[in-house]
């Protein structure tokens, strides 16, 4: 989206220089500019100073009334030059977070709306999916500067701050600082955000948090996997049992907001190995559960891993977990529909005594299985009946399309065979069925359906038929075709291989027109 962006600017401001900055771009800047001419430079890295000198460059450039721009001295950045090469500086040097400057001294457009801050940068550990486990440092900004903004907040009764140091823990004097502070400053209404790692909490800090307001804090807690291989792989260091001591202990507070974070698609995590994480951590009883999927971002140690996890993902930001070599893509999507179910019965607080019946242990095959693990996630591979018919017609479609590749239209008779299946046989379609037909009518095409059937992870048995609604009847009776301006034609199936009635004329420049032959006004 911000290329597109960047191209549609370029049109009508074309004298405009256009950068980009971030960890979408920082890692492949070279490659970057050898694809997208319109764009002049990008800032690796933090922004901070780089955007800074960047600038005062320009400023400069127009004070000299100079006809070029003296890049030569930036740090950090990768650039075009004047003569078309592309030309790229040595890495910026980190600031120190002091050096910053505090970015809130209007809180004008900032009501009833959560507030960031930064208090630390970097992180101590080297979570294999993270950038910042890319750089080993981690730099604190002073409590001297840190405790008089904070009292700014609270002074405007910010309804929110949200903390986004990522492990925001890691140093026990810093943390004990900043949260004394906020005890004995607490205004009764502003809430802190702190992400944090629960299992190096120490006696202290866990005292503190007993002694804090209802609301006064709330944590977010990664644990992403409880599967030891995972945790070992993806290079995260965590005591798994300090970590459930440590969520146990402020629960039993019943002063503070738990959300605890599980990651779908981490290597070595299979579908029954994440429903055990999954039973894991809700048994801990969270605030909230949120369910993430794995993000293959640019830079990261997992991107370098793509290969050795068969790992697929998105081909567009935020680059989302498609399939890997332990959780096929039928799985995710699994996933996805327990994702929106704990968002809907639990996260949203409105199903207690539901989720209360839920987790009573269920006696399966003799033995007492948590609810998770048996009831809901087994539930939840039961696919609908669309889907089902979806997998047939698809299965149908690439067995012909394979053995026939001249017969037209391949798409729309599968789905006229399957539909006048259907009307015949009370709404309801048959795989043996259909296989009988394709093997009368595309005799090559039966062996090949007979096999995308049996990889098929949403035909659950060939022999159990699937249900189809008049509705779906009369959609797939029909083809919808539709010009470049938006006329829409509906031709029904049955005809659109009769050249009798209607003709598809192909262009030499690949575009297609449709005669409509015996036309009646």
């Amino acid at each position: 989206h911000v290329m597109e962006i960047v191209r549609d600017v370029k049109k009508v401001l074309p004298e405009t220089e256009i950068w980009l900055g971030g960890p979408e771009v920082s890692y492949d800047a070279k490659k970057i500019l050898e694809r997208e001419p319109d764009v002049r430079g990008v800032m690796r890295g933090e922004g901070e100073l780089t955007f800074t000198e960047l600038v005062r460059a320009y400023l400069k450039r127009e004070e000299l009334c100079a006809a070029s721009l003296d890049l030569d001295h930036i740090p950090g950045i990768t650039y075009r030059a004047e003569s078309g090469e592309v030309v790229e500086r040595g890495p910026q040097r980190l600031l120190s977070l002091d050096e910053i400057p505090f970015y809130y001294d209007d809180m004008a457009g900032f009501e009833n709306r959560i507030v960031y801050y930064e208090s630390s940068r970097g992180c101590p550990f080297s979570c294999s999916y993270c950038l910042s486990s890319i750089d080993k440092t981690v730099r604190f900004r002073s409590l001297d500067l840190v405790l008089p903004e904070l009292q700014f907040f609270l002074d405007h009764k910010v309804l929110q701050v949200k903390f986004v140091d990522r492990t925001f823990n890691c140093k026990r004097d810093h943390t004990l600082g900043i949260w004394r502070y906020l005890v004995e400053h607490d205004n009764g209404i502003t809430n802190f955000h702190f992400e944090v790692s629960a299992d190096i909490f120490d006696e202290e800090e866990l005292e503190l948090i007993g002694k804090m307001r209802p609301g006064l804090i709330q944590l977010e807690i990664g644990v992403q996997s409880t599967n030891p291989d995972t945790i070992k792989e993806i290079h995260r260091h965590m005591d798994l049992v300090k970590l459930k001591q440590a969520v146990d202990r402020v629960y039993d507070y019943r002063n503070t907001h738990q959300h605890l974070d599980l990651i779908a698609g981490l290597p070595y995590e299979n579908y029954e190995s994440f429903m055990r994480s999954f039973d894991d951590v809700y048994r801990m009883r969270p605030d909230q559960l949120q369910m993430g999927f794995l993000k293959v971002l640019k830079g990261s140690y997992m991107e370098e891993q793509v290969a050795a996890y068969d790992l697929k993902y998105r081909g567009i930001p935020p680059y989302e977990v498609l399939s890997t070599k332990w959780l096929p893509y039928s799985n995710v999507i699994r996933l996805k529909g327990v994702e929106d179910m704990v968002e809907v019965y639990y996260n949203s607080g409105q199903f207690p005594a539901t989720m209360k019946l839920l987790e009573k242990k269920f006696d399966i095959d003799g033995r007492k299985e948590f609810y998770l693990s048996t009831v809901v996630f087994q539930y939840t591979t039961a696919q609908p009946e669309k889907k089902k018919l979806q997998a047939i017609q698809e299965a149908a479609v690439q067995a012909v399309q394979e053995n026939y590749a001249e017969t037209p239209h391949v798409e729309a008779q599968v789905a006229m065979m399957i539909a006048n299946q259907a009307a015949d046989n009370d709404n309801q379609v048959s795989i043996q069925q259909v296989r009988q037909q394709l093997e009368e009518e595309y005799p090559l095409a039966a062996v090949p359906f007979d096999d995308y059937v049996e990889k098929s992870d949403v035909i659950d048995s060939a022999a159990q038929p699937v249900t189809v609604t008049p509705a779906r009847i009369r959609r797939m009776e029909s083809r919808s075709l539709r010009t470049a301006n938006g006329i829409e034609v509906k031709i029904p199936t049955e005809l659109l291989n009769a050249e009798s009635e209607v003709e598809f004329l192909h262009a030499d420049d690949g575009s297609i027109s449709l005669l409509i032959k015996n036309v009646i006004l």
